[in-house]
């Protein structure tokens, strides 16, 4: 059983303003084009990291904003938790340094 031992936020490049040029003509004709850079979300995203100690999984994109509760906040309730019992995780207190 692994625990975690860091939690890392990554930067990811903008989302692209426009649909993907590969579309397959089904799908290119149902698609909408996404907001991309006009929204703060699409301009700075972020992916998650939890590193165990043979492993490592991750979780995104996500806003800044959401990265900043996670590295802040959450992040320290995260240290030492086994992330197979995810139903735990809300009783798990914060591990002290």
């Amino acid at each position: 059983m692994e625990s975690i031992r860091k939690v890392r936020i990554w930067p990811l490049p903008s989302q692209p303003p426009d649909l993907p040029p590969d579309l397959s003509n089904p799908i290119a004709a149902c698609a909408l084009t996404p907001a991309g850079p006009a929204w703060p979300e699409h301009r700075h995203r972020f992916a998650l990291e939890l590193v165990a100690a043979q492993t490592s999984g991750w979780s995104g994109p996500v806003s800044e904003t959401v990265a900043l509760i996670l590295a802040g906040e959450l992040a320290p309730g995260l240290l030492g938790h086994d992330p197979t019992q995810h139903r735990a995780l809300a009783h798990r207190p914060a591990l002290d340094e």
